[in-house]
């Protein structure tokens, strides 16, 4: 069935019938309001006959003006159900924000650990998976910006297998992995070669809850959320907010020296 809002638009956008212009601002001007005339109302507000606006209604396709009211009424209601569910899916978008803060707020002791560790100028590795390099890179590259050039980014995955990573690699002074989609094999090998040899005080992680690795209890941001945050743009979201938590920290911490 075609719009009867968008039909009045037309009559007003080409302007061939003057009369009909005139009635057609003035349907929409009302419909704007949530107000709709009778047909006689229409009628005496436009200074036409009733017939005319019959004669009008057929000519936008409708059987009459009784059918073009009734389409008007029907677009306004379904316009206004639209918004309110816009609105309460903005509501819920803005909860589920709520939530991320909050557990990121939760994790504050670590992230400001990892913060004094940048500020300090150790030698800071993250360990990612594939879904996490992008928005660890960017990080990173950030980090770099304000001359904290210690900071490094590694991808297990592309190195290769544990037993070809060089000793070099375990003498960084924090790690921490970011293991929050499909880890494989090589990450978990690497993950474990790093428990071996490194000061487990070292080894920070944020693990999606349910993985097949042992954690470290105390220096874990353990993703233990609701299921809908294990979805990936809302991993996303809460590996940006992290980042972010670091970043203003070190900005903080930069204005008071």
């Amino acid at each position: 069935m075609a719009s009867a809002v968008l039909a009045l638009c037309k009559v007003i956008e080409y302007r061939k019938n003057e009369t009909f212009y005139q009635i057609s601002k003035k349907i929409l001007k009302l419909y704007n309001q949530g107000v709709f005339l009778s047909q006689k109302e229409l009628a005496v507000q436009c200074f036409v006959s009733e017939a005319l606006i019959t004669q009008f209604a057929q000519r936008l396709k409708f059987s009459g003006y009784r059918e073009l009211h009734l389409r008007l009424e029907i677009e306004y209601e379904t316009a206004l159900l639209n918004k309110q569910d816009k609105i309460s899916s903005q509501g819920e978008t803005f909860d589920d924000i709520l939530v991320i803060h909050n557990f990121i707020k939760k994790n504050l002791k670590i992230i400001t650990k990892i913060a004094d560790a940048i500020l300090a100028n150790e030698r800071v590795a993250f360990i990612t998976s594939g879904q996490a390099n992008d928005a660890s890179r960017i990080f990173i590259d950030s980090i770099k910006s304000k001359g904290f050039l210690n900071i490094s980014l590694i991808n297990p995955y592309a190195s290769g297998r544990s037993s070809r990573f060089n000793e070099p690699l375990f003498g960084c002074d924090k790690y921490f992995f970011i293991f929050i989609g499909m880890i494989n094999p090589t990450e978990i090998s690497f993950y474990e070669e790093c428990l071996q040899k490194v000061d487990h005080s070292k080894i920070f992680s944020l693990i999606t809850k349910g993985k097949k690795i042992d954690t470290l209890n105390e220096n874990n941001i353990n993703l233990n959320l609701d299921v809908k945050f294990s979805d990936t743009i809302y991993r996303n979201i809460i590996l940006n907010f992290l980042f972010l938590e670091i970043i203003n920290s070190i900005n903080k911490m930069l204005t008071t020296l």
